[in-house]
């Protein structure tokens, strides 16, 4: 599938092709056609028996009218979405600049290592214990023989 690319509108996320592949920004009417769900209703139905009566009034469980809150979280949603990709723009030079830093200074394991001794004494363990505990990452630690 091929990315369709739109203008935006907003100097901002112009050149931004992470951007620019999303769906244009909606409007308030736009986006409440956009999430508004209407059960489908005939007036022949009300005339049904009421067996099958039952089973249509089920599809009012199906009816979705937009409010205030919807519309403001799908501003938000969109807004979060477009700023977030701001700048993270793969056609600048400065993104990859920043990420080849932070790829170079990034240690995996740093925060969770801790040296054997102070592991140890951690664990309630003295010198004599005969075991070195090694920290393995997701808050598991491996107990070994010396």
């Amino acid at each position: 599938m091929r990315a369709a690319y739109r203008d935006t509108g907003i100097p901002d996320y112009d050149g931004n092709p992470l951007i620019e592949a999303l769906p244009p920004v909606l409007t308030d009417d736009q986006a409440t056609l956009r999430l508004a769900r209407y059960p489908q209703y005939t007036e022949a139905q009300r005339r049904a028996p009421n067996h099958l009566r039952y089973h249509l009034m089920q599809n009012g469980l199906r009816c979705f009218i937009p409010l205030d809150i919807h519309l403001d979280l799908q501003r938000r949603f969109s807004c979060l979405l477009r700023v977030g990709y701001a700048g993270r723009n793969p056609l600048a030079a400065a993104f990859w600049q920043r990420l080849e830093a932070k790829f170079e200074t990034f240690d995996q394991y740093g925060e969770q290592y801790q040296a054997p001794d102070e592991a140890s004494k951690a664990a309630g363990c003295n010198q004599k214990c005969g075991a070195t505990i090694k920290r393995l990452g997701m808050g598991l630690t491996l107990l070994s023989p010396v």
